[in-house]
């Protein structure tokens, strides 16, 4: 394992022609300026799926020990920041208000950087609704409009995780843009069109041999750009 992980970073480190600039920060409070950027992409925790912080200082507590001192001196803290972590875990205190409050914040910020042009895309995966509803609200308050999904296959199958398991074997990427205006919708109008925009997208996804649960998740990114291109959807109720 470790030694094609050696190779893939020797083979990229020849191949890059450019500088890259990595920078630690809050995704709720961003470093670049308004507009800075062409792309926003980003892999977001899963809501409840995986404690990543307390996974994380399994590793960190032996990377503050081999790593050079011009790297080792970023990781001054015993373990893992846990405090501003997004997660849902009813242990710490944190339920999907906090999620969904978090996410929220991170979408919004990650919209204000990226120049009006620009494209997004969210990979997320999990096996309730709840979850994704949470992710999902939390990129429409967020300012964004979702124009496709596409689910790839992202983990190795012989990994630990997956054997003798239902673990999840792909991701979700949402393409999304910024939203231009923020209208109010008319649930009958967009109830509407639902059925038709999802007709017309499914031929492009059998040509793609993508079918079952993923055709489903696929119809997701169709489904919600007719959703999302409003701030919020209401019946006539309110």
């Amino acid at each position: 394992a470790v030694d094609w992980i050696a190779r893939v970073i020797e083979r990229e480190v020849c191949a890059l022609q450019r500088v890259g600039h990595v920078q630690g920060g809050s995704a709720t409070q961003h470093p670049l300026p308004d507009g800075a950027a062409e792309c926003f992409f980003t892999d977001p925790p899963y809501y409840d799926a995986v404690p990543y912080a307390d996974l994380s200082d399994f590793f960190y507590v032996w990377l503050r020990r081999t790593l050079p001192d011009t790297v080792s001196s970023l990781l001054t803290d015993t373990l893992t920041p846990k405090s501003d972590e997004c997660i849902v875990d009813e242990v710490k205190g944190k339920d999907r208000r906090f999620f969904e409050h978090t996410m929220t914040a991170a979408m919004a910020e990650g919209r204000r950087v990226l120049a009006p042009s620009g494209i997004g895309v969210v990979v997320f995966a999990h096996k309730s609704t709840t979850g994704w509803e949470a992710q999902l609200q939390s990129m429409v308050d967020g300012g964004w409009t979702i124009t496709g999904s596409w689910p790839i296959d992202t983990e190795r199958p012989g990994r630990l995780r997956a054997q003798g398991s239902a673990a999840l074997a792909s991701s979700i990427h949402l393409v999304c843009r910024p939203r231009a205006s923020d209208r109010v919708g008319d649930w009958r109008d967009v109830l509407q069109e639902l059925p038709a925009r999802i007709h017309d997208w499914m031929p492009r996804l059998a040509e793609e041999g993508i079918v079952g649960a993923d055709a489903i998740f696929a119809c997701l990114g169709p489904a919600l750009e007719i959703f999302s291109r409003y701030s919020r959807v209401e019946k006539a109720n309110g």
